[in-house]
């Protein structure tokens, strides 16, 4: 054999051989892009396999469709995935589970502790030899229970506690952060009657992203700082709760779900009005004033006489705060409808556009309004709304 005259076949031969090594991932790893395993263990719902109470973990993304103009929120687009929870359905199992399988760290900000599931999951943490760190409000509206007595209790158990930041009216934020990898952002304090009475959500985030800025606000919080803030999808009062606001309500076109505990600011209300002049179904849900010197009473006169159809929580109290805007776009957080959460307090809450968690908001809704009263002057009961024909045509938007 002429192994000269054979040189350039041989070499071509390898150079084929090359081509296919290098095309092939002999390390048994599924190729770039594959979401074989990429999921695996993100959701950290506390050994749950991946599944969450009554709620709904998921990890799809909306690939970009009518949004109403917020864009890709909330959703996977940088890893990670969102669990809700509801109470009373699910109780306090969702958060006190989370707590059990801590394994590093703990953060929270709670407005309210008194719920001793959860006082005694942080003790045991800290027995554990986990880093806790508790911030609480100090001077809650009405008292607040038994404050000194929990921040002393963690405090004797070793736990680093320390009161929210005076910088702030109130800190009236509900959240939790658990080892770096999982934000919990919730409507309801930690007391008992949250979980058992209360019509109240909750969000499991493990998106690497928003669990840095919830974690980053703690620590600026914590040591009296200004935080850095990046992320759209996170509300944040008193920087850009009532801008989310006004932009969840000026963004519906067919409908606008919202369940709150206050109808006290001015602008907001007269904003939901607005939507429903223009012709969004405007459906709210909250609890039934007192009476007529109720800080609610005005709003909710306010909400009936424009248009928006107000039902009368009859079973639950409603200390929930949630949008669902055109079935397409749900928040939930820690904001009332009052000019001191949105402008002097801090709060905390988070935009989500994921079908499956927006769809759940939207079913939950329903199921509560069909168990509401209705003021008089609001076009009918809650649990049977005007029709939409019998709604004003719809207007061009005033500026």
């Amino acid at each position: 054999m002429n192994t000269r005259r054979n040189r350039p076949i041989i070499a071509l031969l390898l150079l084929c051989a090359c081509l296919i090594m290098a095309g092939c991932d002999l390390s048994g790893n599924s190729s770039p892009g594959s979401n074989s395993g990429s999921n695996s263990g993100s959701n950290n719902n506390s050994g749950s396999g991946g599944t969450v109470y009554g709620a709904i973990p998921t990890t799809a993304a909306n690939n970009g469709n009518n949004n109403n103009g917020f864009g890709n929120v909330g959703s996977n687009s940088g890893g990670g995935s969102l669990s809700l929870f509801i109470t009373p359905d699910d109780g306090d199992q969702p958060i006190v589970d989370q707590l059990r399988n801590a394994r590093k760290s703990i953060r929270m900000v709670m407005y309210l502790l008194t719920e001793r599931d959860i006082i005694n999951e942080l003790i045991a943490a800290q027995n554990r030899g986990l880093s806790v760190r508790v911030m609480l409000e100090q001077h809650p509206f009405g008292g607040g229970g038994n404050t000194n007595t929990v921040y002393g209790q963690l405090k004797n158990a070793g736990i680093q506690v320390n009161w929210s930041n005076p910088t702030f009216a109130l800190t009236h934020q509900k959240s939790f952060v658990i080892d770096d990898s999982a934000a919990i952002i919730t409507t309801a304090n930690a007391t008992h009657s949250a979980f058992i009475k209360n019509r109240e959500y909750g969000v499991i985030d493990t998106n690497p992203a928003d669990v840095r800025e919830v974690a980053t606000v703690f620590d600026a919080d914590w040591q009296r700082a200004q935080p850095d803030l990046s992320h759209a999808n996170l509300v944040w009062s008193p920087i850009n709760s009532r801008a989310t606001f006004d932009h969840l309500i000026d963004s519906a076109k067919q409908t606008l779900y919202v369940e709150c505990e206050e109808t006290q600011d001015p602008d907001v209300v007269n904003r939901l009005v607005s939507a429903a002049r223009r012709g969004v179904q405007v459906q709210l849900i909250t609890n039934k004033p007192t009476s007529s010197s109720d800080s609610n009473s005005s709003g909710i006169a306010t909400l009936t006489q424009g248009g928006v159809q107000v039902g009368f929580s009859s079973s639950l109290y409603m200390h929930a705060k949630i949008f669902v805007v055109d079935n397409q776009i749900g928040w939930i957080g820690s904001e009332n409808i009052s000019s001191a959460s949105l402008d002097q307090n801090r709060e905390a809450g988070i935009i989500m556009n994921d079908a499956n968690i927006v769809t759940k908001l939207s079913e939950t809704f329903n199921t509560d309004w069909g168990n509401t009263t209705a003021n008089a002057s609001s076009g009918g009961t809650g649990s049977n709304p005007r029709p939409r024909s019998t709604r004003r045509p719809r207007r061009t938007p005033t500026p």
